[in-house]
């Protein structure tokens, strides 16, 4: 494998920027950027200057996400909707949708509102959605596309959605994959460097391997119907290298190796983002290993010792 751990060095180099040839990256992060970044010498000054804070729309679009739907939205809402970039595709794609936004920023909010049929400046857990004009059930369509991690608490905002979405309703759920190979080998040189965006967005205060993002969809009440993955940088390239190459195959790091078993697991590990098409579900509907998800004991785990007795 020498040659792909040349080839690892290299790509990791130009991970500074998304690969043009590769699957495209969170359009959400990208958008984030700070609009007088030359003045501001460390990422985490970024936190306390929200109003340096522009929206970009030339963010690539999310093709991949909006794929995942099995039907034609109604009344769709985007949590984390941003100045509306994703909206503008979905009103193209589908006119005649109504679609409302949840949007924290107020100046990001101010521009979404131009392209949706109206934007709520809050927190998805705080609105009355009552006294907006929404009953229970009329939303049929959610995007949470990259605003989970940014989230205290995700699993409320599930569990807000469960009580407000239709019976079949579909929810299009993004996630940074923290089980990056590349976000590995980083980690076995000791680092975890905090960043403007990508897997690392210093703004993030949530992390998920695909187990743990399952975990979140199962325990509010959802389960999984369709899942996909988006590659960029380095890993897509690595992806595309082993794919179709005889497994196990092993990855020789500086501190480390990964052994890679099967073409899932390239999959997980070669992922920027985990991305899931996810509907309401009760537990009668659920197979035995969807239950385990959601109330099975976790695989065993190292950090910290034994796991405390009873948690699930």
């Amino acid at each position: 494998m020498a040659m792909l751990f040349d080839l690892l060095g290299d790509l990791a180099r130009k991970m500074r920027r998304p690969s043009a040839g590769g699957v495209s990256a969170s359009a959400k992060q990208a958008a984030r950027v700070p609009a007088a970044s030359i003045r501001h010498k460390y990422v985490w000054q970024r936190l306390s200057l929200p109003n340096e804070v522009h929206y970009d729309d030339s963010a690539a679009p999310r093709d991949e996400a909006i794929g995942l739907m099995s039907f034609e939205p109604r009344f769709a809402l985007d949590v984390g909707c941003a100045s509306g970039s994703v909206a503008r595709q979905v009103k193209a794609a589908f006119p005649q949708c109504r679609l409302w936004g949840v949007e924290p920023d107020e100046r990001a909010a101010g521009l979404a509102r131009s392209r949706m049929d109206n934007v709520i400046t809050g927190s998805l857990e705080s609105i009355d959605w009552a006294a907006q004009g929404v009953g229970a059930g009329e939303i049929d369509t959610v995007f949470l596309l990259d605003v989970l991690e940014h989230m205290y608490d995700p699993w409320l905002a599930l569990a807000t959605l469960r009580d407000l979405v239709s019976p079949r309703a579909q929810l299009v759920i993004s996630l940074p994959n923290v089980r990056n190979m590349l976000l590995i080998r980083d980690l076995m040189n000791g680092y975890w460097r905090y960043r403007n965006m990508g897997l690392l967005d210093a703004t993030h205060i949530r992390f998920f391997t695909e187990h743990e993002a399952l975990r979140l969809i199962y325990q509010t009440g959802f389960r999984v119907e369709r899942r996909s993955f988006s590659q960029y940088g380095g890993t897509g390239s690595i992806y595309g290298q082993m794919q179709d190459q005889p497994f196990p195959q092993t990855i020789t790091f500086e501190k480390g190796s990964l052994v890679i078993g099967n073409l899932a697991e390239l999959q997980s590990l070669a992922a920027s983002q985990l991305m899931f098409l996810v509907r309401l579900a009760s537990r009668d509907e659920l197979g035995a290993g969807e239950i385990a998800l959601a109330e099975g004991e976790h695989p065993q785990t190292f950090a910290m010792g034994g796991d405390y007795p009873g948690v699930i």
